[in-house]
C-alpha cells in the first residue's frame, strides 16, 4: 500500500524547482523562447500527468467501480494544466509583475493533489488501519470530484495573488 504515494515528494520537489529555474535563467541571462516553452512541457508533466496518474493510483476502489469516469477525470486534470500554461505564455508581458495570476496556478492544482496523498499516508501511519480504512473510503469518494474542480479552477478566469510577490 505504501508505494500508492511513493511519488508525492517528487511533486514536491518539481514546484521547488519550478520556482528558481526561471530566476537561474534570468540571472544567467540565458532565457529564449525555446527555454520557456521547453519548460512548460515539463510543467504540463510535473503538474498535470503526474498528479492525474496519482490521482487513478490513490482511488483504486473509485478505480474499479468507474474505470472510465477516474481516467477521464486524470486526462482531463492534465489537459486543464496544459491549457493554463498555454494560456499563461500566450497572455505574458514583458511589463507584468506577476503578482496576480489568472486561474489556480499548475503547481497549486498538484499539490493539492499531492497533499492529499501525503495526509493519507500520514494518516495511516499515525492511526489504526480501521480508523484509516474509513477516511480511505471517504477520500477515494471525494478527491475525484475534488480534483475535477480544482481542474477546472486552473482553466478558470478567477484571479489568485502570486505567493511569492504577495
Amino acid at each position: 500500500q505504501r508505494d500508492k504515494f511513493c511519488e508525492c515528494p517528487r511533486h514536491f520537489a518539481a514546484m521547488a524547482f519550478d520556482v528558481f529555474d526561471g530566476q537561474v535563467a534570468r540571472l544567467a541571462k540565458v532565457t529564449s523562447d525555446f527555454g520557456a516553452q521547453l519548460d512548460s512541457l515539463c510543467d504540463v508533466v510535473s503538474f498535470g500527468v503526474a498528479p492525474g496518474i496519482l490521482l487513478v493510483k490513490m482511488c483504486p476502489q473509485f478505480t474499479e467501480v468507474h474505470s472510465e469516469a477516474i481516467w477521464c477525470i486524470a486526462a482531463l486534470f492534465a489537459c486543464c494544466a496544459a491549457m493554463r500554461l498555454a494560456r499563461f505564455n500566450a497572455e505574458i508581458d514583458e511589463d507584468d509583475d506577476h503578482s496576480w495570476f489568472e486561474g489556480l496556478p499548475s503547481p497549486a492544482g498538484a499539490a493539492i493533489i499531492a497533499g492529499a496523498a501525503l495526509l493519507c499516508s500520514r494518516i495511516r501511519a499515525d492511526i489504526r488501519y480501521d480508523a484509516f480504512e474509513m477516511f480511505d473510503w471517504w477520500l477515494q469518494r471525494l478527491l475525484p470530484p475534488f480534483a475535477l474542480v480544482v481542474a477546472l479552477l486552473m482553466v478558470s478566469r478567477i484571479p489568485y495573488p502570486h505567493v511569492v510577490t504577495h
